[in-house]
């Protein structure tokens, strides 16, 4: 599964401005917005989750609405979750401030309800925190989306800030393991995924030094759903190491890696770096060290020009352990790692990818 967000922050108007005419929004998302509700700097929000800023303000006039427009990309299913921060919402008449959805341009809206979260307490004329979720997802290729708030009642007045929309996505190909198994003469590379299309594609990679890599099979998914898969390498050297990646590539031609194997025929060594995934890295990596004892390690990283860029320790026990690394402050790039501990040191180039 993968997640995808759109968060609205009003931010600090200096006047009361109607909804269609304000330009100081904050969002993380191609949002548009519009409506015939007003943007105000009164009565901010305090609730911890909000930016105590500027908030859409709901008169008592029945009709008032604010909405928000935005795409999502490459939906195959989705959970959709809305959270907002709400003042002067009354557990004795919900819903008075109506909250609706509508996909793909549909002429009719579908209401989505909302409620509380568990703990909050509620004293009219306060703000709090309210969330309301789409059980059944979002049917597959949903890409235009619209929320809306819309007033009912002729005498409470409303007002919202801080809305956060979330979802959870079915990735198109979901790689639930990657594994090898060797002998003197070859190594067999085994995985097991779960495609959603019967035309995406695993494109099975070598590398000698763990860097450079080149495509040694192509196989395409032998159908929709999970089902396994296995090639065997006969160029494999013995006495040798290699390294082996998938490249997992579905039909709208986004591309994936698995983690990275490595495979040593010679039972007397072991790398220190078992692994780096994933490679090329985002937001972060977690590197698999192989300890000898048990003590610290030092992981350390290195831009192109020698400059120490980051660096963490860890504790770390004598087999083989797990250490998750931050790389969201590194620009797209390729850096070295060093991990080392008294009795060990090695280095591994580590691709960033923005």
């Amino acid at each position: 599964m993968a997640q995808q967000s759109v968060h609205e922050t009003v931010g600090n108007p200096t006047t009361n401005i109607f909804v269609n005419a304000y330009t100081g929004w904050s969002n993380n998302g191609n949002v548009t917005y519009s409506g015939n509700a007003e943007v105000q700097n009164q009565q901010p929000c305090t609730v911890s989750t909000s930016s105590a800023g500027g908030n859409v303000f709901l008169t008592n006039t029945v009709g008032t609405f604010f909405e928000m427009s935005f795409s999502v990309n490459s939906l195959e299913t989705s959970y959709m979750g809305v959270d907002f921060s709400m003042r002067n919402y009354n557990a004795a008449t919900p819903n008075e401030l109506v909250v609706e959805y509508k996909l793909n341009g549909s002429p009719t809206y579908q209401l989505l309800n909302y409620q509380p979260y568990i703990g909050n307490f509620f004293t009219s004329g306060a703000w709090d925190v309210m969330t309301a979720h789409l059980q059944n997802g979002l049917p597959i290729g949903t890409n235009d989306i619209k929320i809306r708030f819309r007033q009912t009642s002729a005498t409470q007045q409303f007002r919202i800030d801080d809305i956060y929309i979330s979802f959870a996505i079915l990735l198109p190909i979901n790689l639930t393991s990657f594994s090898s198994t060797k002998n003197s003469s070859n190594t067999t590379l085994n995985w097991t995924a779960n495609s959603s299309h019967a035309f995406n594609r695993f494109i099975l990679e070598k590398s000698n030094d763990g860097i450079n890599f080149s495509a040694i099979h192509t196989q395409t998914a032998k159908g929709i759903g999970t089902n396994m898969y296995s090639y065997t390498d006969a160029s494999f050297v013995a006495n040798s190491k290699a390294f082996y990646r998938l490249q997992m590539k579905d039909v709208s031609g986004t591309i994936s890696y698995s983690k990275i194997l490595v495979v040593n025929s010679d039972k007397k060594k072991s790398d220190f770096i078992a692994s780096l995934y994933p490679s090329p890295a985002t937001n972060s990596t977690t590197i698999a060290l192989n300890a000898t004892l048990n003590g610290a390690a030092s992981i350390e990283i290195f831009d192109a020009e020698g400059r120490k860029v980051a660096t963490q320790t860890a504790l770390v026990a004598q087999g083989l352990n797990s250490i998750l690394i931050d790389v969201s402050m590194l620009k797209s790039g390729t850096y070295v790692l060093k991990a080392t501990t008294k009795q060990q040191a090695q280095t591994m180039n580590l691709v960033v990818v923005r």
